[in-house]
This record gives C-alpha cells, structure tokens and sequence, in this order.
C-alpha cells in the first residue's frame, strides 16, 4: 500500500507554476515556463541583473517554483531550510516568510502539495506535506 506522501506525488505532478509572497503579503502565480524576473516584472529578487528598487514594496521576501507538485521554498537567505549561523531576527524573518509561503500554497492546491526539504545522505529527495515542513522550519526556531 502507497503512503499518503506517495500518492501526492503521483497523483498532483501536473502542477507546475511560479509563485511569489510580496511584501503586503499577497500571493501571485505565474506559468512555470517563464522566469520570476520576467513573470512578476518590476519586482525585485536579487538577482545579478536586476538593480535594488528605491520603492520598499518591491522586494519580493519569498518566492519559489512548483514543479510535478513539489514547491520549492527561496527567500534572500536562499532556497535550504535556515542554517544556524543567522542572527536570531533574521533566522525568525526567515521562518515566518516560509510558513506564510506555505499556507499560501496549501490554500492554492487545496492542500495538495509536497515540499522541497533537501537531500538525504544518499542523495535522495526529502519531501514534507505542508504540515510536516511547517514542524521542520518551526523546530529552527527552538535551537540557540
């Protein structure tokens, strides 16, 4: 018998899109053929050919790719799960942007979505339900 995680995976591959969070909190996706620049222009990502907006509202704190129904989860610390070197405001900045991206995304797939959460040791993909990646990114914030 398949696991509740394997029969998402199989049965939602057809989603793919890209999504942002912007900074008053709305969510927009867009066809995952394009790239975030072009598909949200003029919002700003980072990225080596955009130049910083004068306009706050502009940078974009959490963005990321759905493909096959597995969502990938970036903000300006980057697309891994928080490391232990941030200071703590921005290790929290960082949680909270990611669990508001997720609850975003579970509202947009009726909860029908898996997360990107790394590799194991043998270089095999770890996926969490929403609830699941919620606990993992939470348990971040419990460390010193």
């Amino acid at each position: 018998m398949k696991s509740f995680l394997e029969f998402l995976i199989e049965n939602y591959n057809d989603m793919n899109f890209l999504y942002i969070v912007d900074r008053k909190g709305n969510f927009a996706t867009a066809p995952s053929h394009l790239d975030h620049e072009t598909a949200f222009k003029p919002l700003y990502f980072g990225y080596d050919t955009q130049t910083m907006p004068s306009d706050p509202d502009l940078l974009v704190p959490v963005w990321g790719r759905v493909e096959n129904g597995v969502a990938t989860i970036v903000t300006h610390e980057g697309a891994e799960p928080p490391s232990f070197t941030r200071n703590k405001r921005t290790l929290e900045d960082d949680i909270f942007d990611r669990i508001h991206a997720i609850q975003h995304l579970k509202n947009h797939t009726n909860g029908n979505i898996m997360f990107h959460a790394g590799v194991d040791q043998d270089r095999n993909p770890i996926r969490h339900s929403p609830i699941q990646h919620e606990k993992h990114l939470t348990g971040f914030l419990a460390r010193d």
